[in-house]
């Protein structure tokens, strides 16, 4: 939803960010349109969850030819060997200032490129669907093949 909780940390997170006009700092949802504007006027984007299973704004980020930087864990790590290390960049526990400048650093390196999302495809990802469907169906009427 894009609000800080709790709404002090948004108040600090403002006096932080403005100090520095290379930051953009949106404390509300943004409409489709307001994300991608955001996105591609960035060189990174920066998603320092806690914890991260399943990120669409990484995706959507990474589908913008944005590379994204993301805490480091199992389900990152294997989005990075997919689709490449200098579009997903990972940091250990709390996100630093060190960890930030070396993403910046390496992220330029991305620069008129595309990650690799062929795994992530429209057709691809339906012929999946349709092969799990036709499993699931024969699971559940095993019969049927006769």
């Amino acid at each position: 939803n894009g609000r800080a909780d709790p709404q002090e940390l948004g108040e600090q997170l403002t006096r932080q960010a403005q100090s520095d006009g290379r930051i953009s700092l949106t404390l509300r949802h943004l409409t489709d349109q307001e994300l991608v504007e955001q996105v591609t006027r960035s060189s990174l984007v920066v998603l320092p969850y806690r914890e991260l299973h399943n990120s669409g704004t990484a995706l959507a980020a990474l589908s913008l030819d944005r590379p994204v930087l993301v805490p480091r864990n199992d389900v990152t790590d294997s989005l990075a060997s997919e689709v490449g290390e200098v579009w997903v960049q990972r940091f250990d526990g709390e996100l630093s200032a060190e960890a930030l400048a070396q993403a910046l650093e390496k992220s330029a390196s991305a620069i008129g490129g595309s990650p690799d999302l062929s795994a992530r495809s429209w057709p691809l990802a339906a012929r999946q669907h349709i092969s799990a469907y036709n499993e699931a169906l024969l699971v559940a009427r095993p019969n049927s093949r006769d």
